[in-house]
């Protein structure tokens, strides 16, 4: 399994570096080694032509470095984010749906830079947990 992990394999530092650009066997950027979801659906009969929908969804990752010199607070740790939905569906082919996203109201980031003695961290559109009612119709 180690081999399927991302690393970097090979860097020839020229003479007199610093130690710091010996990052060989390190973590790629970008890459967790491992990263995994998982979705739990259930769908109840209510009465003719209408159904429920249950769901529930996991994501997970092991920590993730956003920096190539692996600077150390270039590092997300580890997380799993949790989603719920229950949903009304009609076989009309309309379905009213209440969602909650990121239960755990875990935040993670997409990017963490340095620049200079600042450390920017970005994070995505649904970094909290929110609650919400969404309509769909299909034709």
């Amino acid at each position: 399994l180690a081999n399927f992990i991302a690393r970097v394999k090979n860097v020839n530092c020229p003479p007199g570096a610093a130690a710091s650009c010996d990052i060989n066997g390190k973590p790629l950027p970008f890459s967790p080694d491992w990263k995994g979801s998982l979705r739990v659906k259930y769908v109840q009969p209510v009465a003719k032509g209408y159904t429920m929908d249950y769901g529930l969804d996991a994501s997970w990752q092991t920590k993730v470095n956003f920096d190539l010199q692996q600077q150390p607070n270039s590092f997300q740790p580890a997380y799993t984010i949790y989603n719920a939905r229950v949903a009304l569906q009609s076989d009309a082919g309309w379905t009213l749906s209440l969602i909650g996203r990121i239960l755990a109201n875990t935040s993670y980031s997409t990017l963490i830079q340095s620049s200079g003695s600042n450390i920017n961290r970005y994070v995505p559109r649904d970094d909290s947990r929110y609650f919400g009612v969404n309509m769909r119709y299909d034709f």
